[in-house]
């Protein structure tokens, strides 16, 4: 018997753990397929979410810009040729005069045409001789010094040209390489013997010949000289009037050995280093100005070049106004100009900065905070649905000192009855105000909340609203970039 009942407990025993064994199997299944229908039911969810672009809300600026057509005006002082002849100037576009300063000579004509010929041979026989001599002995390196620095002009001069492309500064660099030609070539004639000295005497004879058949230009006045005329050079800022901007600018260039008739003009002297410049602006923008006040203008023509300035001048007009602008500064940069645009900032609007795109408009229900109950964790109204009460939760989107605002459309609607705290006691209230609201949408907890914005400036693309709006968008925010991919409250995930 003894032995028949250890069987049977040891059976009974093996029954027990396989049991045990096949259940822990069944929970081990169990538990396994709970976690994959959890995270597939994770990653169904996360896939219905809309993949929306965010951005993160940053403070910036945007400034307001009204651009004009501009006119220089300068004290320009035209000089004219007083016989007809060939222009010689000894000075380069852009340098500085002083009064009764020789600044070139008108050489005659018929003289001119003859002995210049002469000269130009004699230079080319001088030239000819030098190079077949076999060493300069004073003045070699100051030859060499002079070689390289026409060199270094040449290629300067390339290099200005190439990053500005004003075709002016290849007039400026002829006559920089004019003269230190004219320099290497004196040195060159400092060591006269045999068939050079010959040649010396007669190319001073000729140019003593020009000299005496030239006549002298000297300044009249101190200024910066300018060999570019365009019929302009006589506006002043009281002559200049609103016809003048529909003109067209004709610019002529004058060069060194350019013929030229009795009395017509051959440069000018810029008298002073300040200078005006007048435009056209709206009466909405001269109302904010007056006579005196600082302004800096920008010139995109100039790589935006901000430049400040004083209004000198205000000529009021039917719908328009004539504007003159005053500086001091910088006038040298403009020499050469007559008409360019320029920029004013009419106003700059700092906050927070966001796409165009960002921003929606929305309807909204106006709730009184005092409607408000709790229910468990939901927060909602009681509406009154003829002899019932019934609860309501609602979604705010955002709120006032005193009101909460809901999206239109949801289970409560306008002209719907709610109760109300007032004191110890409850009132019946009609929610009846509709109010339209200008905001977006952020995205802070994986949902979509509406904001009620307050715009401060604009341009095409973006807005720049406050930073500083109660229950409104704060920095680093996460901002929806299309408004109308989404609803208030829809569930949503970050587009990478």
């Amino acid at each position: 018997m003894d032995t028949k009942e250890r069987t049977k407990k040891k059976t009974r025993k093996k029954t027990r753990k396989k049991t045990a064994k096949t259940n822990r199997i069944y929970i081990g299944f169990f538990v396994f397929f709970s976690l994959l229908f959890y995270l597939l039911g994770s990653v169904w969810t996360l896939a219905k979410k809309p993949s929306v672009p965010l951005e993160i809300a940053v403070l910036g600026f945007i400034e307001e810009k009204y651009t004009a057509k501009g006119i220089i005006i300068r004290d320009e002082h035209v000089i004219s040729s007083p016989k007809e002849g060939f222009t010689e100037y000894f000075y380069a576009e852009g340098e500085k005069v002083g009064r009764n300063d020789l600044l070139g000579t008108i050489q005659d004509k018929e003289f001119f045409s003859i002995v210049q010929r002469q000269l130009d041979q004699v230079d080319r026989n001088i030239q000819k001789t030098q190079e077949q001599r076999k060493e300069i002995q004073w003045f070699q390196k100051d030859i060499n010094q002079l070689n390289n620095k026409i060199y270094d002009t040449l290629n300067s001069q390339y290099q200005l040209l190439y990053e500005k492309e004003d075709f002016n500064l290849i007039y400026n660099a002829k006559e920089e390489v004019q003269k230190l030609i004219s320099k290497r070539n004196q040195l060159l004639l400092l060591e006269p013997k045999g068939r050079m000295k010959d040649l010396v005497t007669e190319k001073m004879q000729y140019e003593n010949q020009l000299k005496q058949n030239s006549t002298i230009l000297a300044a009249p006045i101190s200024g910066i000289l300018s060999y570019q005329l365009d019929e302009f050079e006589t506006i002043t800022k009281d002559t200049i009037r609103l016809e003048h901007f529909q003109m067209e600018i004709q610019q002529v260039q004058l060069n060194q050995g350019d013929e030229v008739k009795a009395d017509k003009p051959i440069m000018k002297i810029v008298q002073d280093t300040g200078w005006y410049i007048a435009g056209i602006f709206p009466n909405e923008i001269v109302a904010k100005w007056t006579v005196g006040q600082r302004i800096k203008l920008q010139f995109p023509q100039k790589n935006y070049l901000e430049i400040p300035f004083s209004i000198s001048m205000i000529k009021p007009t039917e719908d328009q106004n004539l504007v003159i602008f005053e500086s001091q500064e910088y006038m040298h940069l403009f020499l050469n100009d007559r008409i360019l645009d320029f920029q004013v900032l009419i106003e700059s609007h700092e906050g927070i900065k966001v796409a165009n795109s960002a921003i929606i408009e929305k309807s909204f229900l106006k709730i009184p905070k005092a409607s408000l109950i709790e229910s468990g964790k939901e927060t909602g109204v009681i509406r009154l649905a003829g002899e019932e009460s019934v609860f309501v939760g609602i979604a705010i989107s955002y709120e006032d000192d005193q009101n909460i605002y809901v999206p239109t459309g949801q289970d409560l609607r306008q002209y719907d009855t709610v109760m109300i705290q007032k004191g110890e006691r409850q009132e019946k209230y009609i929610l009846e105000e509709i109010e339209t609201s200008t905001g977006l949408f952020i995205a802070n907890e994986g949902f979509a909340k509406f904001k009620k914005i307050e715009i401060l400036g604009y341009n095409q693309n973006y807005t720049i609203i406050r930073s500083t709006t109660p229950f409104g968008v704060q920095v680093y925010d996460r901002i929806v970039l299309d408004a109308t991919q989404v609803e208030d409250n829809q569930f949503l995930h970050k587009s990478s």
